[in-house]
């Protein structure tokens, strides 16, 4: 009988590309170790078992390269050959050529054997660079079985969740059963048995989708050699939390959003080796990329200790691009700031080339993590470091959402997101100039109605019926909103199910899940609700009425570096007639102040750069801020905070959980 290889071609190309991986790990420790020995010694058995298998299946161009690679190696260790750069450039070439052979890619397998022979003969070569985009694309390898293949894999998950979706249909059932004069009241007990069986059914089905990070991880220590080389840059890549467990369709799609972060850190963010050495850091610059899990959740982080992002260019950007006007950007925080750069066309970059500075990028990572039910925040600090934190869940096959009704429709919000759920009267609601609050324990926190956002029209008047309202507290990019809906249903664990290609644009919907009942429910896409709740003038039609009172024109600065609490505190003071700053933190407060004269300055406490603390210290010990009243508000409650404030000058120190409008407005007038 003739032996058939094509059998055992897809075993081959999966078994290559993880000899490819290893390959490149070594030769990157090579680089830093050209004489590590034990390195040598692996490197060779890789390529020699590579050429091996590729000879056997047929892989003649892949068989050349290999046996090439090793004969280099040999040389090498053998003492007859030094390691140089042309020599790393050319032996990375020939991973990458062989990478594409297996895709099925035309390679230039001849051209790199031709290069090893004239490198044996003690001859110069010169391996051309490819163009930039294509030299960390090869990264994506992603293997296409997990020992069975992946598509029965994922009828038998898409069978689970069927099975599930009954099971929800059982569970409501076992409430008609409690009767012990229901004939069929003998099956309770075998429906919730089976319950325990379909769960155990289910994590297993699951855990066989999941996959260690570092099958994405592991690429990119060339990918990191690679730019670095490109930029001129010297740069060390630690990876930390490789066996963290995802699934293996997310992993499939967060590939390109990290190199893009990866680049974006080298090329923007890490400095050149004379710049870091003039700033007194470290020549070789430091990307950390992260993975670890939390709750039903993995974050994943990519942190460099390069310049930072630099805060004035945003706001330059961002005024010059039309994103957002100068009253309401002076009235961002730090977090919403850095958070612009995730906008349409938004680049600081002040050249173009096809790495960098097209103005696009950022919006595309955004929107590919929002896509995967995810979320993206960032944080940096000029000259220090930049970090951004992407929040992914375990699995898209099943989630857990709080089911809630507006006008007698169900609709579902991903539990991971929602922080609370509250009953409150309509007397609790505050008016701060365009738009409503309500206070829970001392931190102000934004109200909208979900009709409003989702432009449904008021069937049953539920608030002007209800004594009390339903409120459901969510937290996005580290702010929290609140919103108003008719009722709260339950929690439950549903099954995602895909939407067709017309409801999939539509804005404010993610997906879709079947109830128990067969109810189809929409799973809302909370990023686009908090976006649209930030943009919506006239939040709810009842509040409580502003104050009145007029005291004059004198001037406040408030420094306060959430954006709900400075525009909270800015709204009741220009409500009763002062004229009001705002700045985010000390430093920024102590600029306002040396531009213009106050009457008097709110601050908090913890902030970023300078502290409330440290601001008032400075404005005291100068002779021309020393009279300038400081009133602290703050959530700190402990004395040893209290006698801090007096120590460095405040005269009133307010605690939030025991905020009131009327005295802070009674403090300040007694003050100024």
């Amino acid at each position: 009988m003739k032996f058939d290889r094509s059998l055992f071609v897809s075993k081959f190309k999966e078994e290559a590309k993880e000899h490819l991986q290893d390959l490149n790990a070594f030769l990157l420790v090579l680089e830093k170790e050209p004489r590590n020995a034990t390195t040598l010694s692996e490197i060779i058995r890789v390529c020699h078992t590579l050429k091996g298998s590729a000879r056997m299946v047929g892989f003649l161009d892949i068989d050349k390269i290999a046996h090439g690679m090793e004969d280099i190696f040999q040389e090498v260790k053998e003492g007859r050959l030094e390691l140089n750069g042309q020599l790393f450039d050319l032996l990375f070439e020939s991973f990458d050529t062989i990478n594409a052979l297996l895709e099925g890619r035309l390679a230039k397998a001849d051209f790199i054997c031709h290069c090893f022979d004239k490198v044996k003969r003690g001859e110069g070569i010169e391996v051309k660079p490819r163009k930039k985009e294509e030299k960390v694309r090869d990264v994506r390898i992603i293997e296409e079985t997990v020992r069975v293949k992946l598509e029965h894999l994922d009828r038998l998950v898409n069978l689970i969740g069927e099975v599930v979706i009954n099971q929800n249909r059982f569970k409501q059932m076992i409430g008609n059963l409690s009767d012990p004069k229901n004939p069929l009241s003998k099956l309770k007990e075998d429906i919730l048995r089976m319950d325990l069986i379909i769960d155990d059914l289910q994590q297993v089905a699951l855990q066989m989708r999941m996959m260690p990070v570092s099958i994405i991880f592991d690429l990119f220590p060339r990918a990191v050699r690679d730019l670095a080389k490109e930029y001129d840059k010297e740069v060390e890549l630690e990876i930390r939390g490789g066996e963290t467990n995802l699934d293996k369709k997310i992993l499939e799609y967060i590939n390109d959003p990290l190199i893009h972060l990866v680049r974006n850190a080298i090329s923007h963010g890490i400095e050149s080796k004379d710049e870091r050495l003039k700033l007194r850091k470290p020549e070789k610059g430091r990307i950390i990329l992260s993975a670890y899990e939390e709750g039903d959740h993995i974050i994943i982080s990519i942190e460099d200790d390069g310049r930072g992002i630099d805060i004035d260019s945003v706001k330059e950007v961002a005024i010059k691009k039309g994103l957002i006007n100068k009253e309401d950007l002076e009235k961002m925080s730090r977090k919403d700031l850095l958070y612009l750069i995730c906008e349409p066309e938004f680049s600081t970059s002040k050249t173009v080339n096809d790495l960098a500075g097209r103005g696009v990028g950022m919006d595309v990572v955004k929107r590919n993590i929002e896509d995967l039910k995810g979320t993206i925040s960032i944080d940096s600090e000029p000259g220090i470091y930049t970090r951004i934190t992407l929040s992914l869940p375990l699995t898209l096959a099943i989630t857990r959402v709080l089911l809630i009704s507006l006008n007698g429709q169900v609709f579902g919000i991903p539990t991971s997101l929602v922080v609370e759920i509250l009953k409150i009267q309509k007397e609790e609601i505050k008016t701060i100039e365009t738009y409503q609050a309500i206070q829970v324990r001392g931190e102000t926190l934004p109200l909208v109605r979900l009709k409003d956002i989702l432009g449904l029209e008021d069937v049953f008047e539920s608030e002007e019926r209800d004594d009390k309202l339903n409120v459901v507290i969510i937290t996005f990019q580290e702010q929290k909103i609140g919103f108003l809906v008719d009722e709260v249903i339950s929690e439950q664990e549903v099954v995602i199910k895909s939407l067709d290609k017309i409801l999939r644009k539509q804005e404010f919907v993610t997906s879709s899940t079947i109830l128990g009942g067969g109810e189809v429910v929409i799973i809302l896409h909370i990023p686009d609700l908090v976006k649209s709740a930030r943009l919506l003038k006239s939040r709810v039609r009842f509040g409580v009425k502003e104050g009145s009172k007029k005291v004059g024109t004198r001037r406040i600065l408030v420094v306060e570096d959430s954006l709900t609490t400075r525009e909270l505190e800015k709204g009741i003071l220009e409500g009763a007639g002062y004229e009001v700053e705002v700045a985010s933190d000390g430093e920024e407060a102590m600029n306002k102040v040396k531009e213009r004269s106050f009457d008097l300055i709110v601050t908090d406490i913890k902030m970023p750069r300078m502290d409330g603390f440290e601001l008032t210290r400075r404005l005291k010990s100068d002779d021309r801020y020393k009279d300038i009243p400081v009133v602290i508000v703050t959530a700190r409650e402990k004395e040893e905070d209290r006698e801090k404030g007096a120590e460095v000058g405040a005269q009133t120190y307010v605690v939030k959980s025991r905020f009131s409008q009327e005295d802070l407005l009674d403090t300040i007038e007694r003050l100024i």
